[in-house]
């Protein structure tokens, strides 16, 4: 799973057809450490001793968070026992929600240490993306040309391609699939259209095509997982 940070939004991604959960962590940052008492924004959170290794002039903020599959449950073995000191009223709760809260933020910050040649990638390069992500969001249904979204980061393409991946994990084709097929699952979820009015309005032209893609992102054909959630 993707989870593709775009500010006022967030996006999920699924690589198959498992179900999705999703999980919200919200603390104030004076719980981390006092001297946070009132730091209203997460870049200044950022300047705790607590957390001091990730300032931001030290690690570029990354566009997504991709964490492995053993990764994963340790992030899940994090949110279980907050959830579990959450719910319960043992001596020291907040104590252990602190800690836990800090041993989360660390890992995800060590995941944002994106790497280019060795040194992490400046974090105005990474910010060239946000008109890039903003314009596949509103033609993704079009064909974009790769030279069309180097020109808006204002890279190079072949460079363009390669910081991309380093930013995101996946390749900008890729990526403008998943956002077509993210599109895909909403219509066929909520709309009666067919398969191929689908296809056609995400930007296939071929339905065949489309049920391939769909099928490799998905797992399941369109047809199954318009069963699988109606």
């Amino acid at each position: 799973m993707y989870l593709i940070d775009r500010g006022d939004a967030h996006m999920f991604l699924c690589e198959n057809d498992a179900p999705l959960d999703i999980y919200n962590l919200i603390f104030v940052p004076a719980l981390l450490d006092d001297s946070l008492q009132n730091r209203q924004n997460f870049a200044s959170v950022l300047e705790s001793p607590l957390l001091r290794a990730f300032r931001p002039e030290d690690v570029g903020h990354s566009l997504s968070v991709r964490f492995a599959k053993k990764q994963q449950s340790i992030v899940m073995h994090i949110f279980s026992r907050m959830l579990e000191e959450y719910s319960g009223q043992s001596r020291g709760r907040e104590e252990m929600l602190r800690l836990y809260a800090a041993e989360l933020l660390t890992g995800i910050f060590r995941q944002t240490r994106i790497q280019e040649s060795g040194r992490p990638i400046p974090q105005w390069k990474v910010a060239a993306f946000n008109g890039v992500f903003d314009y596949i969001q509103q033609h993704f249904a079009e064909p974009i040309a790769l030279e069309t979204l180097a020109s808006l980061a204002t890279f190079s393409p072949s460079y363009f391609s390669r910081l991309f991946k380093a930013c995101t994990g996946i390749g900008v084709t890729e990526y403008i699939q998943q956002v077509r097929v993210h599109r895909a699952c909403q219509l066929l979820r909520e709309t009666s259209r067919s398969v191929p009015e689908i296809s056609e309005e995400i930007g296939y032209g071929d339905a065949n095509y489309f049920g391939k893609v769909f099928k490799r992102q998905i797992g399941v054909t369109p047809a199954a997982y318009r069963k699988n959630h109606r």
